[in-house]
């Protein structure tokens, strides 16, 4: 064997090696590099998740069941342009009144007479009542919700033709809630701002009527879809 070869390939050999160690220390010294700047990026999102944890989320009437007037972020109320006056407020001296003025129909009359009497403990005679004075009293009716159950009804003509009742348009299922309802929670959502939950609790309440916050969410969206046409306008 040539001495000399082997010499020759020995050295290429250790060039080789040694190409490949400064490759493998520049590779070395790129990743220190990549691991120091992500080592800075997750200490500065530590102190980011720190100070957002520290902060308190305050409640609002979008978040929670606090009423809209209790926002912290409301609207500011439009500015009046009339000059301040330097009279005191309420009622100006000579402004006349106003009151309760009672009803000339009343919806219903109830009599309050005595059935005994409070010297003797005879009983009194109602048919001698005189009326002396009477007082009102206004007040909102019993809620209860109206359900319409629609019949569909089917008739044999003398040709033999079989006709059938329609039902009307926005009768899609069995048992729906009807337009009044969804007007209502349009109303309370949209002008209102009344939070899903406190909707919810409101028709449990006032009207007995039981719906999930999905119905409320499903007839909004129902709106905004038919009302879409018109923004578009």
């Amino acid at each position: 064997m040539d001495f000399a070869f082997f010499i020759r390939k020995l050295k290429e050999r250790i060039l080789s090696l040694t190409l490949q160690l400064k490759e493998a220390l520049n590779m070395l010294d790129d990743a220190d590099a990549k691991i120091e700047k992500l080592e800075k990026r997750v200490n500065q999102l530590e102190n980011l998740i720190n100070k957002d944890a520290k902060k308190v989320v305050k409640k609002n009437s979008r978040n929670s069941s606090l009423p809209p007037s209790k926002d912290i972020y409301k609207p500011k109320r439009n500015q009046s342009l009339r000059k301040k006056s330097d009279k005191k407020s309420g009622g100006q001296p000579g402004h006349k009144g106003h009151f309760l003025e009672m009803s000339k129909t009343p919806n219903k009359i109830i009599p309050i007479t005595s059935k005994v009497c409070q010297d003797c403990g005879s009983y009194l005679n109602s048919d001698k009542k005189i009326l002396i004075e009477s007082r009102q009293e206004i007040d909102l009716p019993p809620i209860q919700p109206i359900v319409y159950q629609y019949d569909s009804y089917e008739i044999a003509c003398n040709c033999g033709c079989l006709n059938t009742g329609n039902f009307p348009e926005r009768l899609k299922t069995k048992v729906q809630y009807g337009p009044n309802v969804r007007a209502m929670i349009n109303y309370m959502s949209n002008y209102q701002y009344v939070p899903y939950k406190r909707m919810q609790e409101f028709f449990e309440d006032v009207f007995n009527l039981h719906f999930s916050q999905g119905t409320i969410l499903n007839t909004l969206k129902r709106t905004a879809a038919k009302a879409k046409v018109f923004m578009l306008l």
